[in-house]
């Protein structure tokens, strides 16, 4: 979670002197950061279709791909659940809407389960 919410930052290529400044000396930290953040990053990749894909695989690491991530769903959100509403709303199938359905299956359910006790 730590590579996501931005609570384990990069550590530094290089290690820097008492001034500041960056060094040669390479910083043994960096590399064990970039293969973890990279694998989250795979993870994240992995886990979205190849629309949504297409959109995250300019993100070079994790974070940003989360910040990405949460944005685009962020906006689109209450636009798919208007849209989602609406599809129920006009759902009907044997010429029974949405609710008509869910009642019956509710209440089929709900006997279901009286009949174990």
């Amino acid at each position: 979670m730590s590579f996501i919410d931005g609570s384990s930052s990069c550590p530094s290529q290089f290690i820097s002197d008492d001034s500041g400044l960056d060094t040669t000396t390479v910083n043994m930290a960096y590399e064990p950061w970039i293969q973890k953040d990279q694998l989250v990053l795979s993870w994240i990749v992995g886990s979205h279709s190849e629309t949504v894909l297409a959109s995250i695989t300019h993100q070079t690491t994790a974070r940003a791909a989360w910040l990405f991530l949460k944005k685009l769903y962020a906006f689109s959100n209450h636009h798919h659940i208007l849209h989602l509403r609406s599809q129920l709303m006009n759902f009907h199938h044997n010429d029974l809407c949405i609710c008509t359905i869910f009642g019956k299956w509710v209440k089929d359910d709900f006997i279901s389960e009286i009949r174990l006790y």
